[in-house]
């Protein structure tokens, strides 16, 4: 249970150099605590320009923080949102509750349409770096995709687009790098006592596992036209 804190507040974090800004909510028993956000562009921008280039400022002043849930709904909206120099990810009263289906389907239809610029990928690109998985989110993630099915038209539009992109070869995630040798030895020993599924080439008629022919047989064999 969360303990009752003496201040809750909205606020607004700046950024002094581009102007870039942040909605949040706090409580604390100290406004001179010095938090300024945990969003995670807003980390970003703090690792990147440093603290001292980022101001905040107090909105308001709410009683509870529940009455803090329903005010940053009022005020970090969607089209507050979708604003160039605001930096929030998602829309207020959310930060505790998770977002209901309807704020999900807003968000959706306001992000599509929009396509991310070099820069704005590579941020979000370096804000990821270093972070890793935890066993709770993996599970969560393995557990959201069990007995979830692809339909025929969907599967199909995931076979054009890869066979387009990897028309070629610098397209390949791997084009260019090799593995060491304890990474095929670990490959290696990790195949140790798995049966592989045996394939029949339609057009040599080579027999051989499936992984390789499939690699340069069926629609890549020589024999093809």
């Amino acid at each position: 249970m969360r303990k009752d804190k003496k201040y809750h507040f909205i606020y607004k974090t700046t950024n002094l150099l581009s102007g870039k800004y942040y909605y949040g909510l706090h409580s604390t028993d100290n406004l001179e605590d010095g938090y300024l956000g945990s969003g995670r562009r807003l980390r970003y921008s703090l690792n990147k320009h440093g603290k001292d280039n980022h101001k905040r400022e107090i909105i308001e002043f709410c009683n509870s923080r529940k009455e803090l849930l329903i005010r940053e709904k009022d005020i970090v909206t969607i089209n507050e949102i979708a604003k160039e120099d605001c930096i929030n990810l998602n829309v207020g009263g959310t930060s505790s509750l998770g977002h209901d289906n309807d704020t999900r389907e807003k968000m959706s239809l306001s992000k599509k349409g929009i396509k991310l610029t070099d820069e704005h990928r590579y941020n979000i690109s370096e804000s990821l770096k270093g972070r890793s998985v935890t066993d709770k989110t993996r599970n969560k993630i393995r557990e959201s995709l069990l007995g979830s099915t692809l339909s025929d038209e969907r599967r199909e539009k995931i076979s054009k687009t890869k066979k387009l992109q990897l028309s070629d070869k610098t397209n390949h995630p791997f084009f260019g790098k090799t593995h060491s040798d304890e990474s095929k030895m670990k490959m290696s020993k990790a195949q140790i006592g798995i049966p592989k599924r045996k394939l029949t080439c339609p057009h040599c008629g080579k027999v051989g596992g499936e992984p390789q022919l499939k690699q340069f047989h069926f629609d890549r064999c020589k024999l093809v036209n």
